[in-house]
């Protein structure tokens, strides 16, 4: 008889990084704890993973309908999380000497190599568990692109970048992995999103769709008009599209 294992046995573990990821998320936001943006980034990262291996299956039916599944597969969810948080430990630890280094100058170690390959693939993983294989096509084009595209003819082609010129940039540069977007998303983005989602559990979002329905409820076209000027309320006090289009689209796009 195969092993079987019940990931539901693992939420009170997903809370508990859930929590202190709001923890850090909200004492490093408002400045009560004060890190190096590439440290916030990291533990951002390495938390949000961590959680997202645990809490959705590798395959997609079990992700749909919960139920005992093969143990083999969670050793696998236990691989990614192990690359995923050790990657990101790395950073955090190894964060000296990464700001000391030299990009492109420097040699990378093989440890630089491995944890960077590592969370590479522990991204690509996550991002088919969540958005499914087409992003992960694109990205791996675009990887391939970025060790093969010397190969090109003519204009399509590139420089010739060894391997390790491209884990060092997506994983030790803050031109990769640890750019601009990682960094709303450790920042602004999960903050805003948080406060989305406590309005939308304690029905205090409701506030603005009744509002807004009280204002545009004797107009043509009312729902519409409703979903915008609740939208722009929330955004009033969001600031963030993202976390608008998560607290009130929910219920003004099923309203239209």
């Amino acid at each position: 008889m195969v092993p079987v294992f019940d990931r539901r046995k693992l939420r009170p573990l997903i809370l508990a990084l859930a929590i202190a990821l709001c923890a850090f998320q909200l004492t490093t936001c408002t400045g009560m704890w004060l890190l190096d943006p590439l440290i916030v980034r990291a533990t951002h990262v390495g938390l949000v993973l961590s959680m997202l291996f645990l809490w959705r299956s590798s395959n997609r039916a079990l992700r749909k309908t919960p139920r005992p599944e093969p143990a083999w597969s969670f050793l696998f969810d236990i691989l990614m999380i192990a690359m995923s948080a050790g990657a990101a430990a790395y950073i955090i630890t190894n964060f000296s000497y990464i700001q000391d280094r030299m990009p492109h100058i420097d040699e990378l170690t093989a440890w630089d190599l491995f944890w960077g390959a590592g969370l590479i693939i522990a991204i690509l993983e996550a991002t088919r568990r969540v958005a499914g294989l087409a992003l992960v096509i694109v990205s791996g084009i675009a990887l391939l692109y970025a060790f093969f595209g010397h190969l090109l003819p003519g204009n399509m082609g590139h420089l010739y970048l060894a391997p390790n010129q491209i884990i060092e940039s997506l994983y030790l540069l803050n031109d990769g992995i640890w750019g601009s977007s990682i960094g709303a998303s450790a920042t602004i983005i999960y903050v805003f999103i948080l406060f989305g989602a406590l309005l939308e559990k304690t029905n205090m979002a409701s506030v603005f769709l009744e509002l807004a329905c009280l204002v545009t409820r004797n107009a043509k076209g009312g729902p519409a008009k409703a979903a915008i000027f609740g939208s722009a309320l929330f955004g009033s006090v969001s600031g963030s599209a993202a976390a608008n289009v998560y607290a009130t689209g929910t219920f003004t796009i099923p309203l239209m």
